[in-house]
């Protein structure tokens, strides 16, 4: 049934002749491209496309899992056993995420690199772009220093091929350039600077110690044909086999997708906006729908007049279908453009807290495009085929009854029943909006156990070996301290290991007095160094006892600070004041006494548990003993951070240059409001939050102007009723009550509906909600009402018409 034209031309026409109508249908359709096309860009980018590295779905991670069940990085001795006795990975590869500071070319630098081990190239499927890359055999324990550049670094170094065999200073030491990755690749994104050996690192690597991590993570390429399944009961086989030669219990691993690892996180909550953005859709196909029903049902007359004379009855469907492509092509159309504004958006707002491969896929790419582009021809089709259900089937006398007597039973029940669909779909939506702005606020005011308002952080970034023993490096934290804090505008100031929410941990063993001290025994425990001005400057409360103060220096009874989920552990209901603990590094400590004790640290004070990984709860155990006790611990880079009564804007700046001011080869980098932390922790759950409050304020406008429209068509087509109703008494409040009655009818429908979805949609999406109940019935009730308001005044204007119907001049045009 080809579209000629002339049927163009004349459905063109036919639409301008209502141009409010059409404009409405046509703006409809394009706020549902433009959500639905923009979510469809981040779930595929997120979870669609392929990795960026040879045959993916191939790759495996393997993940560590404590005895206490939470993941753990993997020791050098585990990786080697399973990487070694397996038989289902054809290559196999270790990395860590490192930093290490460039010099010899300008200012002093951070590098964020990854030091890999084992066939790490191969084992990804990566090829060079320039010189090689490293072998298995280069990365072992004792390698040479070289160096595999990604591809954007080596373009900030000016991107010749003749830096393949230079020398970059990294840490003080001289590593060959051998080889550069080609653009857009690299692991686990592309934005890593550079590839080094881990076997470069010498005995810095605890290469013996199967309790040790260092944040090693392993990959390996399954053989063709092995499941998942099967790879993990090997890897358990090669567990136990180690377990029996150990003659103790070791950490299993868990295997995952790669995919998994890199974008699992993001699965729940995409699939949750795209179910809202098809739900939209629906909103908007009902609008639409409806509008296109009722200009049909009111040119039944013209079709039974155009098929009485000859038309054939496919020219009618012809012509309907020409004026759903015009509102479909230029609904899409404008849609494509608010999609490639909403991306945009989205791309600026989360692309620091997803992978950068994933953030360089936030455009309106080819697949997005063909992806709309059949979206609105399904649109079109479905839009022009549905007023077939209003054309004329019997005589042109038929027909024109038909009209005069307001129209087909059936259309009104279609045309009703999409009003209900749509505020049962706006239902859904506005529950879940409502529980996910509750969740995040719940997360905004959770407890954190610190105040990060006021307080600017930075990371110091100390080259390996910088100092050559230990009251060099004290020195330097303690003339840098001093220059923080007489700082203009500065409060407090301290320096920490670890600062909370920055990605970034430390965990040991700790020991209560009391318990047996083993090889492998013990809580694990997150650990942090601190100064005595770290409580005040983060305003982290201690409930019990002191802080830390000038007194606990070295030479001093060792002391340490807990918090309460440790003080409840191993102390329930009892003071842990004066009690003592000690942690793994403690043993054999030569501060201690004679060889072979232990160093008791007596607890003078306990502080709230800070939320140190994540917000959505509490962090693990936490102890903290003084910088100035850190005996065995020292020579990595601290964390500096200030608090300020005034802006924190200024500060940064200002912050970079003290160190540098110091020592020109230690930069201080990350340099930003500790708030930032708190931001990239609640990124997910922001930006989720805000697209589905969008997604209801549209589903609230778009089940208004539905429920308008058919209101507004009822009273046309009851006139004659409502005049008949009007001479026999009723009252214009009578007429009123009945057109909201109406409203309330279809309100009472959709929301029972609306509501029996939104609690099975929560119950599948209550992993990403905090602190609020699937069924919240103050969200749920909030929803309903104002779902009911829209509808209402949606038809006060319909039923103000019906209030000043004349009866008496309806009657004689019956007549």
């Amino acid at each position: 049934m080809p579209m000629g034209t002339a049927v163009l031309r004349q459905a063109g026409r036919s639409l301008l002749r209502r141009p409010f109508a059409s404009a409405v249908a046509a703006l409809t359709v394009a706020a549902a491209t433009a959500a639905i096309t923009a979510t469809f860009v981040l779930v595929h980018a997120a979870l669609l496309a392929p990795l960026p590295f040879a045959q993916p779905d191939r790759l495996i991670a393997a993940e560590v899992i404590s005895t206490k069940g939470y993941s753990i990085s993997i020791s050098a001795p585990n990786y080697r056993d399973w990487s070694e006795w397996n038989r289902v990975f054809t290559k196999t590869a270790a990395s860590a995420g490192w930093r290490v500071i460039l010099s010899g070319r300008g200012a002093a630098r951070v590098l964020r690199v990854r030091e890999v081990l084992g066939d790490f190239f191969g084992t990804l499927g990566l090829v060079a772009g320039h010189g090689r890359l490293l072998s298995a055999a280069e990365t072992a324990r004792g390698a040479a220093p070289l160096a595999v550049l990604g591809h954007s670094f080596f373009r900030e170094l000016g991107g010749s091929p003749r830096l393949v065999g230079s020398a970059l200073t990294l840490d003080g030491r001289a590593y060959t350039v051998v080889g550069v990755l080609p653009p857009d690749v690299g692991y686990p994104s592309p934005d890593v600077q550079a590839y080094l050996p881990l076997g470069a690192l010498g005995d810095e690597i605890p290469w013996q110690d199967r309790d040790s991590g260092f944040g090693l993570g392993m990959l390996g390429r399954l053989r063709s044909g092995v499941s998942l399944a099967a790879a993990q009961r090997d890897l358990d086989r090669v567990t136990r086999r180690i377990q029996t030669l150990e003659g103790r219990r070791v950490e299993t691993a868990r295997l995952r997708t790669l995919a998994d690892l890199l974008v699992g996180d993001l699965r729940q909550p995409l699939l949750l906006l795209f179910a809202a953005a098809a739900l939209v859709v629906g909103l908007a196909v009902g609008n639409v729908a409806n509008l296109f029903l009722a200009r049909a049902e009111g040119r039944r007359g013209e079709f039974a007049l155009r098929t009485a004379i000859g038309a054939p009855r496919g020219h009618v469907v012809r012509l309907l279908l020409a004026e759903s492509a015009w509102i479909g092509v230029a609904g899409g159309a404008i849609g494509i453009a608010g999609a490639a504004v909403l991306v945009s958006l989205i791309a600026h707002q989360v692309g620091g807290s997803v992978p950068s491969f994933v953030a360089a896929r936030l455009h309106l790419a080819p697949p997005a495009l063909a992806f709309a582009g059949a979206l609105i021809a399904l649109l079109t089709l479905a839009l022009g085929a549905l007023p077939a259900w209003v054309l004329p089937s019997g005589s042109l006398g038929d027909a024109l009854h038909a009209v005069r007597g307001g129209g087909t039973r059936g259309a009104s029940r279609l045309r009703s029943g999409l009003v209900v669909g749509e505020l049962a779909l706006g239902t859904v939506l506005l529950v879940g909006a409502g529980l996910l702005v509750s969740s995040l606020e719940r997360l905004r005011h959770v407890d954190k156990g610190f105040d990060p308002s006021g307080v600017v952080a930075g990371r110091l970034a100390l080259p390996d070996r910088h100092f050559a023993d230990k009251p060099a490096w004290l020195a330097f934290y303690r003339a840098l301290l001093a220059a923080a804090e007489r700082q203009h505008g500065v409060r407090a100031a301290c320096l920490a290991l670890l600062m909370p929410l920055s990605d970034r941990s430390w965990e040991l063993r700790v020991f209560p007095e009391g318990a047996a001290i083993e090889p492998h025994g013990g809580d694990s425990v997150l650990f942090n160094i601190v100064t005595p001005g770290y409580f005040a400057t983060l305003r982290a409360g201690v409930v019990r006892g002191r802080g830390f103060g000038t007194q606990d220096r070295d030479g001093s009874q060792p002391v340490a600070v807990v918090d309460e989920t440790l003080a409840a552990r191993f102390w329930p209901g009892r003071d842990p004041i004066g009690r003592q603990i000690t942690l793994e590094f403690d043993r054999d400590n030569p501060h201690a006494g004679a060889p072979g004790t232990v160093l008791w640290r007596t607890i003078v004070g306990v502080v709230k548990n800070l939320r140190h990984y994540e917000l959505q709860s509490p962090s693990r155990i936490q102890a903290y003993i003084p910088l100035e006790q850190t005996y065995t611990r020292w020579g990595m880079g601290l964390e500096l951070a200030v608090r300020t009564d005034g802006a924190v804007a200024a500060l940064p700046p200002r912050l970079s240059r003290l160190a540098v001011g110091i020592d020109p080869d230690v930069p201080i980098t990350e340099v930003q409001p500790l708030a930032a932390n708190l931001d990239r922790a609640i990124a997910h759950p922001l930006l989720l939050s805000q697209t589905v409050t969008a997604f209801g304020a549209l589903a609230l406008l778009l089940a208004g102007v539905g429920v308008f429209a058919v209101a507004s068509l009822g009273v046309v087509r009851r006139q004659r009723e409502l005049g008949i109703r009007q001479a026999v008494g009723a009252t214009p409040r009578d007429l009123l009550g009945a057109v909201l009655g109406q409203a309330v009818r279809w309100w009472a429908a959709g929301a029972a509906i609306g509501l029996a979805g939104a609690a099975i949609a929560a119950r599948l999406a209550r992993a990403l909600l905090f602190g609020v109940g699937t069924l919240d019935l103050k969200v749920y009730a909030a929803a309903i009402v104002l779902l009911l308001a829209v509808a209402l005044l949606a038809c006060l204007a319909p039923g103000v018409r019906a209030m000043r119907a004349d009866p008496a001049s309806i009657l004689r045009e019956e007549a």
